[in-house]
């Protein structure tokens, strides 16, 4: 949508010689707005109490991609 936006208001010829550069210019500016906003929200009370008690993965990304209980979850998930 950005895309089709930036090359209707700045015209082809413009968006092929510098325009291409408004989208990402763009993401950065959503990208800023992402990272404020997950720095302000609170971690949730379930979390907190896993934290405390010691409940927490060490290595999410290895448990979850390693373990081959969680690649027959992820299939699924991926072709929904």
């Amino acid at each position: 949508m950005v895309i089709f936006a930036a090359r209707a208001l700045i015209g082809p010829e413009a968006f092929a010689n510098w325009g291409w550069r408004v989208p990402f210019e763009f993401s950065l500016i959503l990208l800023a707005v992402s990272i404020w906003i997950r720095f302000k929200l609170d971690e949730s009370p379930v979390y907190l109490k896993m934290k405390a008690a010691g409940q927490v993965s060490k290595a999410p990304l290895t448990e979850t991609f390693a373990e081959p209980r969680h690649l027959k979850d992820m299939f699924i998930l991926g072709c929904k």
